[in-house]
C-alpha cells in the first residue's frame, strides 16, 4: 500500500478536500464537478493499490521519474513515486495541455 499526497495546490482539512478544478466546473454543472470528485476519489484510491499500474509521462520537460493517470475523461494526474509515497504534482486538463 502507498501513501498519497497532494502537492501544495490543494488544501486538505480533515473532512474535507478542495480542488481548484471543481470550483471551476461547480461554475458549469455541478453534477459534472461532483462526477469529476468521484472520479479524482477513485484514481487516488488505484494510485495507493498500485502506481506503476499508470504509465510514463511522455513529457521532454519532465523527468523520467514522472507517471501521469487519466481520469474523467480528459484530466491527466501528474505524479511521482519515492519509496512508498506517491506525490501529485499536477491535475491538468488534457484537452489543454500536451502531457
Amino acid at each position: 500500500m502507498y501513501i498519497c499526497r497532494l502537492v501544495d495546490m490543494y488544501m486538505c482539512t480533515p473532512n474535507s478536500l478542495h480542488l481548484p478544478h471543481t470550483e471551476f466546473i461547480s461554475r458549469v454543472s455541478v453534477p459534472a464537478a461532483e462526477r469529476f470528485v468521484v472520479d479524482f476519489e477513485a484514481i487516488i484510491c488505484r494510485l495507493s493499490e498500485n502506481p506503476y499500474q499508470f504509465q510514463s509521462c511522455d513529457d521532454p520537460n519532465l523527468s523520467d521519474t514522472y507517471r501521469k493517470a487519466v481520469f474523467a475523461k480528459w484530466y491527466k494526474m501528474i505524479f511521482s513515486v519515492e519509496d512508498d509515497t506517491v506525490y501529485v504534482d499536477a491535475v491538468v486538463d488534457g484537452r489543454q495541455s500536451p502531457i
